[in-house]
């Protein structure tokens, strides 16, 4: 990273100044989240996943931010242990893992979400079977009307 004036210096000690506050501000609003929580008399197991959930997202966004500020600091103490192009790929490539996480944290590892891929994925599954071994049709050669509409909203 280029910080050689002191205008630089300033601007990127700011950035860093502002991403450890806010960062800080969010750790301490989960911890308060978690200790509300946990405090009360409605304290049960649900409880303890979504405190190990919070915990996760607090720590992937730390995990993220962490080398990005750490290279920023040892650039503004005139300390390069990175090159820019090293500095480029950190910032395309491990950045956006927080974005890219959160809504597996949030909502794909959830109860509900595995239930219902697990009900898409038995129906499904139950179309490919009946298409590879069709059942009989009935002697009056009308299939019943459940049968016929999914026939249709498949086709």
């Amino acid at each position: 990273m280029d910080v050689e004036e002191n205008v630089a210096r300033i601007a990127v000690l700011c950035v860093i100044i502002l991403n450890a506050t806010s960062f800080i501000v969010i750790m301490c609003c989960y911890a308060s989240i978690y200790y509300s929580i946990q405090g009360s008399s409605a304290w049960n197991s649900k409880d303890s996943l979504i405190a190990k959930r919070m915990s996760i997202l607090v720590f992937t966004d730390f995990a993220c931010w962490a080398p990005v500020v750490f290279f920023a600091i040892t650039a503004i103490f005139d300390v390069q242990l990175i090159s820019l192009y090293g500095a480029k790929v950190l910032t395309v490539f491990v950045l956006p893992v927080n974005s890219c996480a959160n809504p597996f944290l949030y909502t794909l590892l959830t109860k509900q979400f595995k239930s219902d891929c697990k009900t898409i994925g038995r129906k499904i599954w139950g179309m490919i079977c009946q298409r590879r071994h069709p059942r009989p049709s009935s002697p009056s050669g009308i299939r019943s009307t459940a049968m016929r509409t999914l026939t249709e909203w498949y086709h």
